[in-house]
């Protein structure tokens, strides 16, 4: 997923314009930044706690916009991360325009005019919650493309499924797995369709859905750095070793929310232009690594005949 470590002679070379000069990254720091920016695919910075991911990622976001690999960069992070993730920035570059994603300005039908703001002014950076992107929608367009491709996965695993029952087309397994996982995304698109609302629209009664105008799409953004991506690592993922010791189907809307985005950032870049960051990629088994791949390079997958996990774990 990633181009071989560059010769370290190559940290000398590197210049990072507006960066504090009482700060020093760390060569790994320079190294990952310029390998994100410059790879083919999306990127995983599986770096230790205490290793520095939150100023590489933000030198990742300074050195894409001043190659022209991108020119809106977003960072996510935990909603506790949002404060010591600004000072960073600010710390490390100054000078930077940043539009910050707060409570005050993300709350209710502020998300409208945060969007607008987004989408209608220039920005080294917009830094938001992973909750509060949550809220944002996709368009209408985007969520019919996800289920279409969904449902391609979902009849191409199911065919792989176990022997075919006499005079079916697939086994009667396969057809419970079909079930299942058509139920599944339509209780997605039912959390789609009320997912512009948060605690506070809820008790306010205020909220907008997906316009023309408000949605992911307008923002404009084209590279997308997720902190703590192990938050979206529970994607549920049609198996037939469901059922096998060390192999969890936990699942999560948001999941699926940030695979339709990472998705729609990658098409944007030919397969680029999505940066995941944790300390901790793996928490339960193996199934997890492959939904990473699915944030990071889907078209690799689909490229080589894996866009379901069992076909990826044989």
């Amino acid at each position: 997923l990633i181009l071989p470590v560059p010769d370290e002679d190559l940290v000398n070379k590197i210049q990072w314009p507006g960066m504090s000069a009482l700060v020093k990254p760390r060569v790994h720091q320079i190294l990952s930044a310029w390998r994100a920016v410059v790879a083919k695919t999306g990127m995983m910075l599986a770096h230790g706690v205490g290793t520095g991911k939150t100023y590489t990622l933000i030198m990742t976001a300074m050195k894409a916009l001043e190659m022209g690999t991108a020119k809106k960069p977003m960072i996510l992070v935990q909603k506790q991360l949002l404060g010591p993730m600004v000072n960073s920035f600010l710390q490390l570059y100054p000078a930077a325009k940043l539009l910050v994603g707060d409570a005050g300005s993300t709350g209710g039908t502020n998300r409208v005019q945060f969007v607008e703001r987004a989408k209608s002014e220039e920005w080294d950076a917009i830094i938001m919650t992973h909750s509060t992107f949550n809220l944002i929608p996709m368009s209408d367009g985007a969520y019919a493309r996800y289920e279409e491709q969904l449902t391609g996965v979902m009849e191409a695993h199911a065919e792989t499924l176990g022997e075919r029952d006499s005079g079916a087309k697939i086994s009667k397994r396969a057809d419970e797995i079909l079930t299942t996982m058509k139920r599944r995304l339509d209780e997605f698109r039912q959390y789609q369709l009320t997912r512009t609302k948060s605690e506070e629209d809820e008790e306010s009664g205020k909220w907008i859905p997906a316009t023309e105008t408000y949605n992911f799409e307008s923002m404009g953004v084209d590279l997308l750095l997720i902190d703590e991506a192990d938050e979206f690592r529970n994607i549920w993922t049609p198996t037939k070793l469901g059922s096998m010791k060390g192999v969890p189907n936990a699942e999560s809307n948001k999941g699926h929310d940030v695979l339709i985005k990472s998705q729609y950032i990658q098409n944007l870049n030919n397969g680029r232009g999505v940066v995941l960051a944790t300390g901790t990629p793996v928490v339960k088994s193996l199934i997890e690594m492959y939904r990473y791949q699915m944030y990071l390079n889907m078209p690799g997958l689909e490229a080589s005949g894996m866009m379901h996990f069992d076909a990826w774990a044989s």
